[in-house]
């Protein structure tokens, strides 16, 4: 399943995706998401995927870097540290520091799951 969104995400914050069904153990490989950042000063930001609450475990992170623009995406991968399996409620969270006067860290315009092939 492939989300469409543009969701600002500040630091601490996250977002929250009701009874993802992720399948049998393994089924997921990877969360892939494209995120843009706007703002030159972040530092050390993450954007997290985590189950069933937003202090959950986190089953993915990948680093994110100032792309420029809001226009601008950079298509992350990020692969799964754990093997997931049925239904979870998902929460995209976002972590680091330097965010803008809003303190906004960086937008998520859709993320998506990786299924092993086969």
């Amino acid at each position: 399943i492939k989300q469409d969104f543009h969701m600002k995400l500040r630091a601490g914050g996250w977002l929250r995706f009701k009874d993802v069904d992720f399948g049998r153990a393994g089924e997921a490989v990877a969360a892939r998401e494209a995120v843009s950042c706007e703002n030159s000063q972040i530092k050390d930001a993450f954007v997290e995927f985590r189950l069933d609450s937003p202090t959950g475990p986190v089953i993915a992170e990948a680093p994110v870097k100032f792309t420029f623009m809001l226009v601008y995406h950079a298509t992350l991968t990020a692969p799964l540290t754990r093997a997931v399996e049925g239904v979870h409620d998902l929460y995209i969270a976002a972590r680091g520091s330097g965010g803008d006067a809003y303190g906004r860290l960086f937008n998520l315009n859709w993320f998506t799951f990786v299924r092993a092939p086969g």
